[in-house]
């Protein structure tokens, strides 16, 4: 990436002018229609058919016991608030120098780093294990180099890392659409393990559109049982099939309950929210979705106005205030209240 003409010597400077460029997807990857909803979606839910050979295993699926997901409960976290804590965390943030023959500050920021062509060839996907790559490479790292240039002590600088954890929630390889992301937070003690602060869900714009990931953080109340599995269609069991949204939300639920974390964040690169779920996972808040700077379509959006560039707190703050607040070292943001 080439300079531009900006100081590039602060780190809050930096990651308050970063910005998520758009990514090239090729169209064997798109599958939204106009309306902003994926065409076609595998039914994770079902039992995995008998193997024709049989000493081979079946393949996995989402399909669970009833009663194992708790899931009952979405509701809205508020994203005023988000802006609030995140303007109030930067503004107390102790500033780090930025040495650029560090390269792991990955994204262009305005008025410091340009995105050249090699760095806008470097975006583009193929598909789902690249798109998994451009998100860790660009954004991940990025969050990564920054919670380690703040960190507090060397147990606060060797957890701030992120690993992909997508086999922890195995579905059949060929089918599965997303990948998975743990943020180890710092134990407490010496001597203790560092345990998982947050996951991160994301999944492609052209299998996750902008009218699904609307439907994934609408507000609603599941029945018993809906995200356990899915039916064959049937007279006992009309309009049990789960949506996108559905799916990813007993995949977020899975992946935070083998990790024994309460926080998450859900992208598509486009759009991005931040949550919770409550001790017991019965209830999960969550903010509307966020745009990535310069997003064009912003019809249905809570907060349009968060796509434009000039818009402070950034996104890129944003991110890295959730990950500092779900690894314990960042402002407090309590978990739902189950009552």
């Amino acid at each position: 990436m080439e300079h531009g003409q900006a100081d590039p010597q602060s780190l809050k400077s930096y990651l308050a002018s970063a910005w998520l460029p758009p990514i090239d997807l090729r169209p064997n990857l798109r599958k939204v229609d106009e309306m902003g909803y994926v065409r076609d979606w595998p039914r994770f839910g079902l039992e995995s058919p008998g193997p024709k050979e049989p000493n081979k295993l079946k393949e996995p699926t989402l399909m669970k016991p009833p009663g194992t997901r708790k899931l009952k409960v979405v509701d809205e976290a508020s994203i005023d608030r988000l802006l609030e804590v995140t303007q109030r965390y930067f503004a107390e943030l102790p500033d780090a120098p930025v040495e650029w023959g560090n390269d792991s500050l990955n994204l262009p920021a305005t008025g410091i780093i340009k995105l050249d062509q090699f760095s806008r060839e470097d975006l583009t996907v193929d598909s789902r294990n690249r798109f998994a790559e451009v998100v860790m490479e660009n954004v991940l790292y990025t969050v990564e180099e920054a919670m380690r240039m703040t960190a507090r002590d060397e147990e606060d600088q060797d957890s701030a890392k992120f690993e992909k954890i997508s086999y922890k929630v195995p579905v059949e390889a060929k089918q599965r659409k997303w990948d998975l992301f743990a943020l180890r937070r710092p134990a407490t003690e010496a001597g203790q393990p560092q345990w998982t602060a947050m996951v991160v869900l994301c999944i492609s714009p052209g299998y996750f559109g902008r009218g699904d990931f609307l439907e994934f953080v609408r507000r609603r109340t599941f029945p018993d049982g809906r995200l356990d599995r899915e039916y064959d269609a049937g007279a006992d069991h009309t309009g049990s099939t789960w949506t996108p949204a559905e799916t990813l939300w007993a995949v977020l639920q899975d992946a935070c309950t083998t990790c024994g974390c309460r926080y998450f964040a859900v992208t598509t690169w486009n759009y991005w929210t931040f949550g919770t779920f409550s001790p017991r996972q019965l209830i999960a808040k969550l903010v509307d979705p966020i745009p990535r700077s310069g997003l064009r379509n912003r019809a249905g959006l809570t907060r349009p106005d968060m796509a434009e560039l000039s818009f402070r707190p950034s996104l890129v703050q944003m991110i890295y205030t959730w990950c500092q607040i779900a690894r314990g070292v960042g402002p407090p943001w309590p978990l739902p209240y189950e009552g």
